[in-house]
């Protein structure tokens, strides 16, 4: 981390003494998110539609407040209520994981629930899930639901800004508001109980995951950024000064 602080640091008084010496130019600000490690291109788990064992819902994610943890634990809670089977497994630590195995037990779920502890093989643990679900009350991007559409499954997720932009933009599952449980439970319930739906969107993310985040085409992205900016002509930065 010092490193990268250093080279941050050398960058910034490289670039500024560039601004300095040309005097003022046009900035042109572009965004590339995160990209998939490789492995997540594996081929996906097979075997899924055959069996009959109660869909598994995943959670996957520092455990903390800010993750929504308990919204899934109440909306759990209201599965159980309506009869619905399923299986949910809780991956990563965190500083209020023991409140919420409290809480797990406290609503009556806690036979429901697994709780893995770290998870060291993202991979492996997506290629058990049939639904994925972050319920986080705040989410800047979300790289966690990225890998799971990646392995075929689907997601469902709150109206932050991550997933409203990746979700919205890939059929790749479904969205609920922020702090809602009964909409939570909604939302998996549609996915557990229709297979064939939860198939049509896993395939959709992972149509959409290979094409917007494997690591070329995070690379080409990058490659295009640098290139526009090096064979940008100082003529045209000008020309776009002199015209506002």
């Amino acid at each position: 981390f010092r490193n990268w602080l250093a080279i941050s640091a050398a960058q910034f008084q490289r670039l500024s003494e560039i601004g300095t010496s040309r005097g003022p130019w046009h900035l042109s600000v572009g965004r590339i998110l995160n990209g998939l490690a490789p492995e997540f291109r594996r081929e996906a788990a097979l075997g899924k539609a055959a069996s009959q064992r109660p869909p598994v819902i995943g959670f996957l994610a520092e455990i903390r407040y800010k993750k929504g943890l308990d919204v899934l634990l109440e909306g759990a809670t209201q599965l159980n209520a309506r009869g619905l089977k399923f299986r949910l497994v809780i991956g990563g630590d965190g500083v209020d994981k023991q409140a919420l195995e409290g809480l797990a037990k406290k609503l009556g779920v806690s036979s429901l629930v697994e709780w893995r502890g770290w998870v060291s093989d993202r991979v492996a643990f997506m290629d058990e899930l049939d639904i994925f679900c972050l319920p986080s009350r705040s989410e800047p991007f979300g790289i966690v639901m990225v890998e799971a559409m990646a392995r075929g499954v689907p997601v469902v997720a709150t109206r932050t800004d991550g997933p409203l932009e990746v979700i919205t933009n890939s059929s790749a599952g479904l969205l609920v508001p922020v702090d809602d449980a009964s909409a939570l439970a909604d939302g998996l319930a549609k996915l557990i109980a229709d297979k064939d739906f939860r198939h049509r969107l896993g395939g959709e993310g992972r149509l959409y995951a290979d094409r917007e985040f494997r690591p070329t085409a995070i690379g080409q992205k990058i490659e295009l950024a640098v290139a526009s900016a090096l064979e940008r002509p100082e003529a045209v930065l000008r020309q776009r000064k002199a015209h506002g």
